[in-house]
């Protein structure tokens, strides 16, 4: 691992690269000024390509945008979800199997979906196993009685994109959430309960996919599955974007790091910058650890630990 200082001008700007940065280490000064060299001295952009800059807040796109000061068309910064949205989303909704029953000519973009009480209502009526839910949570006392609905919903809320060790992706809820208040006391819905409903959570998503609305976690689902599904997709990435740089890698959840790693298998030049220790999004999957572990071929390791 070589070190560098947030004024560092690497050598060669062709290799991917990964740079860990300590807290107050000047990683966004740096990252910016690379962007300008890539940008000044490329060979491989043309009209039609960009350096593609991805970070995890609207409000680090700004600071970035507003840090390059530049009126380039070579240049692309944006949140992975609207990342995803416009390159493979957007182009590629149509691809998207039959089985999910999104409504495509519905879909406008991607946005926080609130839970529907009467929507909640009805996937448990159509569910599967209803007939096995038991005293004290049977089908009535869950949609009936609010503390027991509000604890149900909270649930729902939580829900997150997930992939297991094998590629299968799926919807998950955090069984933290389903707690039931009375008095200022809180207890779980119990497991027994849990585990029957989560059997049956893609359908509690099919009926906003019916409507055309799209989560965040949603452009996360649909995105891996199209870039499995059909690999040209990431091939038509590669020559739109030769450079694409990740900003805060260290809030990298297991499906965007699956993602991630389809696309570095592209002829592009990856950038990975990030802090193991300032990572804010644990409660939603993010797991630092990616950020040490992720390496493609020929990657160069620096440290950026000055105090700017």
């Amino acid at each position: 691992m070589i070190t560098i200082s947030s004024d560092t001008i690497l050598g060669t700007i062709d290799q991917s690269f990964k740079v860990s940065a300590g807290p107050g280490a000047g990683k966004t000064h740096w990252l910016v000024n690379h962007i300008k060299n890539v940008i000044h001295n490329s060979n491989r952009l043309f009209k039609t390509k960009k350096v593609g800059c991805i970070t995890y807040t609207n409000i680090a796109v700004e600071t970035i945008q507003k840090r390059l000061d530049t009126s380039s068309n070579n240049i692309s910064v944006t949140t992975i979800h609207s990342f995803l949205y416009q390159n493979i989303i957007k182009p590629y909704i149509t691809f998207i199997p039959e089985e999910y029953e999104l409504n495509v000519n519905s879909v406008n973009g991607h946005d926080e979906i609130i839970t529907s009480s009467k929507k909640v209502i009805s996937w448990l009526e159509s569910h599967p196993e209803k007939s096995k839910l038991s005293h004290p949570f049977t089908f009535n006392q869950l949609t009936k009685l609010p503390n027991n609905k509000n604890a149900l919903i909270n649930w729902l809320e939580s829900l997150s994109c997930n992939i297991d060790d094998k590629g299968i992706i799926d919807f998950i809820a955090d069984d933290s959430k389903a707690v039931i208040y009375t008095r200022g006391q809180g207890r779980g819905v119990n497991h027994k309960c849990l585990n029957i409903l989560r059997k049956d959570l893609i359908q509690y998503k099919k009926q906003y996919w019916k409507e055309g609305k799209l989560s965040h976690d949603d452009v996360l689902f649909f995105s891996y599955i199209l870039l499995k599904k059909y690999p040209y997709i990431g091939n038509i990435i590669a020559e739109r974007y030769p450079y694409l740089f990740f900003d805060e890698f260290q809030d990298t959840n297991p499906i965007q790091f699956e993602i991630l790693k389809v696309l570095s298998s592209q002829d592009i030049v990856i950038g990975i910058i990030g802090d193991l220790v300032q990572s804010i999004y644990g409660f939603q999957g993010a797991e630092p650890s990616q950020f040490k572990d992720f390496k493609t071929k020929d990657m160069a390791e620096y440290i950026l630990n000055e105090n700017r």
